[in-house]
């Protein structure tokens, strides 16, 4: 998924309140794959790898991107 939601631009991954199904399992940016952690800020055109189950997923989706 790629983070599109300018609201999202510079939240820390512990700051978004994700639903408790799903993981945020990598972010790439520029090209470079990192393991998050809370911590880690995010940034408009991040790629993020997501575990989840398909409705939680279509709801993270609609908050970050596409």
């Amino acid at each position: 998924m790629t983070i599109n939601n300018p609201d999202v631009d510079g939240a820390l991954v512990r700051d978004l309140r994700l639903p408790n199904d799903v993981l945020l399992l990598e972010v790439a940016r520029n090209g470079q794959a990192m393991v998050p952690s809370g911590y880690t800020p995010l940034q408009l055109m991040d790629e993020v790898t997501l575990l989840g189950q398909p409705q939680s997923l279509s709801d993270v989706t609609l908050k970050l991107g596409y």
